[in-house]
């Protein structure tokens, strides 16, 4: 067993809702009053096979990746609740919202109201780097501070990231040229709106071309030894390693690429 991919603290739930196949629970810990965590599944639930795949898996190798790049991700930790396999996410200690109920007027001035603007210009390289396509308003949450304070931005739900489900390669293999372009993992029109050029991205771009490929592998197999494999099958392992090598190697192209068609001279 992997160390430190399980939680040893005491849960207990406080709240559960089922919505489209997908049982959602918060935890309280007991021994941490303070600190709460949303529990999900690791595979999807009442749903055909190419919907499943290994969601946990995806969340925590995510997670340790997104940490490499300084983004604001919280902990994720394997756990079982119910008898079932999943993961915890621990919330955010603050009052939040998600990104589509951002104000016009803050939407068109990200600058001023946030601490670390360039969070989104670092999210924008790691989507495509993991080939996470369902960064959605949904998935951006922003703290409601008072007025005058500068607000925070944070991330969450990598589950549909990396390998995703089976369906996501039913069409398109993940070698396939359309995987290779910026513009379907661009879904917060903010983004676009803070890159003024490639120079803009090309600090972060060349952050993720100095991680290791052997330090993703570390964290691919750290994930796929875990119970021996229960979360992340050697097949699958094998197809995010290779992925993350291809995309790091091709992240300067394709975002020259993005420049060019959109004009960011």
């Amino acid at each position: 067993m992997a160390v430190g991919y399980y939680s040893f603290e005491n849960w207990e739930e406080v709240h559960r809702s089922r919505a489209r196949n997908k049982l959602h629970v918060v935890l309280q810990s007991l021994d941490n009053p303070r600190r709460i965590a949303h529990f999900k599944f690791g595979f999807e639930l009442g749903v055909d096979p190419e919907f499943r795949g290994p969601l946990s898996a995806n969340e925590r190798i995510a997670y340790e990746l997104a940490e490499m790049l300084d983004l604001p991700v919280m902990p994720v930790q394997f756990y079982r609740h119910l008898g079932l396999k999943g993961h915890l996410r621990w919330a955010i200690p603050y009052t939040s919202s998600n990104w589509s109920f951002l104000e016009v007027g803050m939407r068109r001035n990200i600058p001023r109201y946030f601490n670390d603007p360039e969070v989104l210009i670092r999210m924008f390289v790691f989507d495509v780097w993991t080939c996470n396509h369902d960064r959605h308003e949904g998935n951006v949450l922003y703290t409601v501070s008072p007025s005058g304070t500068k607000h925070d931005i944070f991330l969450i739900d990598h589950d549909l990231a990396l390998y995703g489900t089976e369906r996501k390669w039913q069409r398109l293999d993940y070698t396939h040229h359309l995987w290779f372009r910026a513009e379907p993992f661009l879904r917060l029109i903010e983004v676009s709106q803070l890159v003024k050029s490639y120079e803009t991205l090309r600090p972060v771009i060349e952050t993720v071309g100095r991680i290791p490929d052997e330090t993703v592998d570390e964290i691919v197999d750290g994930v796929h030894e875990v119970e021996d494999g229960t979360y992340l099958s050697s097949r699958e392992a094998w197809i995010i390693k290779k992925m993350l090598r291809l995309r790091k190697d091709r992240l300067e192209s394709i975002f020259r690429d993005w420049c060019d068609e959109n004009e960011k001279a």
